[in-house]
């Protein structure tokens, strides 16, 4: 545990800031700033940005809490305990100026040969990393036409994979050669996939494909050469295999990180990065039907675990019921706002669209049983973490009912190459199916699409015709039901004239 910790006097109207380390045992590392405690955030631990000299208050809690994270993942990367004494030792060294800095080398000398004696491996180590970093240097050095190094003092990273360090750290607040947070904490599932693209990157910056094309990664020559080789490495059948829609993520976040380093850090991007195409392919959203929904609603699984992250999966089967009685995607779940029961509605705004939605309580009595279940807080996980989690679910429930079956026949890209494939139904399963399966669900109802762009809060015609599944015979239907209700007027009218 690192976090800023005020230690109040007597009355608690003044705190002394300090950073409380917890590993071993507990230690308060002093700032040395006295603050009034009616000026401190104890939810953010930080003091409140409106007082007077705030920002420059916060800014050394956040630089302290850094310092410390930085031994002690340090220290984890080498295998060591991050303890309070060894963490302790840096926070003094870095507290202290230049000229103690000397003195205490000099002083502590013996002990530092001393501590060297009983690593000799550690060392080994190092030095063969640095004999090894020298030869890469003669080499690239021998490239240039040049005999000695002495115009470049030490060999360095590419400017990309520098930059990219710096931002991952930044992104997830550990950096990434660590595979755990200091606290034990699991990575978020946003920062997992900011983490294994940034590995995959570096990956590709080693590959043969990368050296065909002769790449250098100093933030220059970011043109066609660049994206066609990114591609070739990402959808080779060797390394990844991926298709349009995962290269495109892995574009999109490119994309982004090269933003950073041109607006936010300054640096010299070469600026046709921004041609590069994040490409998509047309997605099969499949879908269930309300007789299966049921089913699931009533299933009891025998399964413990679908997956390592889905500790309770009747959350996921209450969501993907939940979602295909009201249209909810995951994303307007997490980006909702105002939701309440208003008379004989579920009302509400979405952040991301600003657009109102107005479902309807008497469509089924299972949408307020699942809100009150859950306090209204359906925030239960992310939207990747119920597109990889649910697959293995509805594997199981399709197979336990002998629902599905049959593989669904779909064709797959790489760039303009197509590949006819065949999957089965729950493999291409995902939130925005429960969206489809509403929106069909609901015109079978006799909701017309106007109605269910209210509902769902839409003003998009285009986005219900992408999910709406009409039957084949749904034409007619239609027109059955028209004689049908002629049929009964006829009636009526007979009856009416029998009894005058």
């Amino acid at each position: 545990m690192i976090e800023a910790h005020p230690r109040e006097n007597k009355d608690k109207t003044v705190g002394y800031l300090n950073i409380l380390y917890r590993y071993d045992y507990k230690h308060y590392f002093s700032l040395g700033i006295k603050i009034q405690m009616k000026h401190w955030d104890s939810k953010k631990k930080k003091l409140n940005p409106k007082v007077k000299g705030s920002a420059e208050i916060n800014d050394k809690i956040n630089e302290a809490i850094r310092t410390i994270e930085f031994r002690s993942n340090s220290l984890m990367e080498k295998g060591e305990e991050p303890t309070v004494a060894l963490v302790k030792e840096y926070w003094d060294y870095c507290q202290a100026g230049d000229k103690w800095h000397k003195e205490r080398d000099e002083a502590n000398k013996p002990m530092f040969e001393r501590i060297a004696s009983t690593r000799p491996l550690e060392i080994e180590e190092l030095e063969a990393l640095l004999a090894k970093k020298k030869r890469e240097l003669d080499r690239a050095l021998f490239k240039l036409g040049r005999e000695t190094p002495d115009e470049v003092t030490t060999p360095s990273a590419p400017l990309m994979l520098e930059m990219l360090y710096k931002y991952i750290r930044k992104r997830t607040g550990v950096p990434l050669e660590v595979t755990q947070k200091n606290n034990g904490d699991k990575f978020s599932g946003v920062e997992r996939q900011w983490r294994s693209w940034a590995n995959t990157l570096i990956e590709f910056t080693k590959s043969k494909h990368a050296k065909s094309a002769e790449l250098t990664f100093d933030l220059q020559n970011l043109n066609g050469d660049f994206y066609d080789a990114y591609a070739a490495f990402l959808m080779n059948p060797e390394t990844y295999d991926l298709f349009n829609n995962t290269f495109g993520a892995h574009v999109k976040k490119l994309k982004t990180f090269l933003r950073w380093c041109d607006t936010d850090q300054n640096k010299a991007v070469d600026r046709r990065y921004k041609d590069f195409k994040i490409l998509e392919e047309k997605k099969t959203i499949v879908c269930f039907t309300i007789e299966e929904i049921d089913l699931l609603w009533n299933w009891k699984p025998t399964l413990k675990r679908a997956h390592k992250d889905a500790i309770d999966i009747q959350k996921y089967i209450d969501f993907t019921v939940f979602s295909f009685l009201t249209g909810f995607r995951i994303s307007d779940v997490l980006q909702v706002q105002d939701m309440r029961i208003d008379g004989e509605f579920l009302k509400g705004t979405t952040i991301k669209t600003n657009n109102h939605f107005k479902v309807p309580l008497l469509i089924d009595d299972r949408i307020l049983e699942i809100l009150n279940k859950y306090n209204f807080n359906l925030r239960l996980f992310s939207d990747t973490e119920y597109n990889r989690s649910i697959k293995g679910i509805l594997k199981e429930f399709c197979k336990e009912h002998d629902l599905r079956q049959d593989t669904v026949p779909i064709k797959r890209f790489k760039l303009k190459k197509g590949y006819p494939t065949e999957v089965y139904f729950w493999d291409e399963y995902s939130s925005h199916c429960n969206r489809r399966g509403f929106v069909s669900y609901a015109y079978d109802m006799g909701y017309d699409i106007k109605e269910i762009k209210e509902i769902i809060g839409t003003s998009s015609d285009r986005e219900i015709e992408k999910y709406l599944k009409k039957k084949e015979n749904h034409l007619t239907e239609k027109l059955r039901k028209i004689r049908r209700f002629q049929e009964l007027e006829e009636l009526e009218a007979k009856r009416l004239g029998n009894t005058v």
